[in-house]
């Protein structure tokens, strides 16, 4: 009894993991960080992110983030990123790492982009592994390359749009800002890589001091998300999102800017 109670339950936990690694695939191109979470999951660029304040002058921006997605025991998600932005060229390193007994997911990027002529718009070469293992299934990695071009008007609205050597990599989204460094709301609409259409809305709020206050809402998965931004030497952000039938997501991100 004891012996068929193992199996059966070793059985399940085979099935579980193979289910998370079939979801997680099918999952956003990169992770969102406590400060993209808790605005809904909008799409800013890296060289113009949450964490740099608005800022659009030279930077080095860096950033470290822990998830518990959809609240599921033993399961984590750890993002970092190191992006370095100046007048005509930036740069970036960004790893990802999903994990839970008996399955791992590695994803690293790295991505190199210039200003074209005009100083609008910028073209970006991405190259990436993705490097899956399962408990007696093995290793799997994947390499592939990319690029993608976004458009920029005052750092008002941006858009990018980015392709591939698989069919699949392709995906296009305009994100609209409106509002000044302390306070604004973004709205991202597109067409994600998998075919997804993605709709998302959120903002940031100054409340006091040094703290604001993070709010979004995914309109195709009605994802709704909060959460709250501390600045600092090193600046924290702490946020949740609630997933109408996958559950609660809790993560925190520190970040620098210099």
């Amino acid at each position: 009894m004891q012996k068929g109670k193992t199996y059966s339950s070793g059985l399940g936990r085979t099935a579980l993991i193979l289910a998370l690694g079939c979801a997680l695939a099918q999952g956003r191109a990169r992770a969102a960080d406590s400060w993209e979470r808790g605005m809904g999951g909008v799409m800013l660029p890296r060289r113009d992110h949450p964490a740099a304040d608005g800022g659009t002058g030279g930077y080095l921006l860096a950033v470290v983030s822990a998830a518990n997605p959809f609240s599921i025991p033993g399961l984590y998600e750890s993002t970092a990123f190191v992006s370095v932005v100046r007048s005509r060229w930036s740069t970036g390193l960004d790893w990802e790492r999903t994990g839970i007994s008996g399955y791992s997911r590695d994803r690293l990027e790295i991505s190199a982009g210039l200003a074209l002529p005009g100083g609008f718009s910028h073209l970006t070469v991405i190259a990436r592994t993705d490097s899956r293992r399962v408990t007696g299934y093995g290793r799997e990695m994947v390499f592939s390359t990319g690029y993608s071009v976004s458009f920029e008007a005052s750092s008002v609205v941006v858009v990018e749009m980015e392709a591939g050597a698989r069919p699949d990599e392709g995906s296009a989204h305009a994100t609209a800002r409106v509002g000044n460094r302390g306070s604004y709301l973004v709205l991202t609409l597109g067409r994600g890589s998998r075919r997804e259409n993605i709709a998302r809305a959120g903002g940031m709020v100054r409340v006091a001091g040094r703290m604001s206050f993070l709010a979004g809402y995914d309109l195709e998965t009605g994802e709704v998300s909060g959460g709250l931004m501390f600045r600092g030497p090193a600046q924290t952000a702490v946020s949740w999102s609630l997933h109408p039938v996958l559950g609660a997501t809790y993560s925190i991100s520190i970040g620098a800017v210099r």
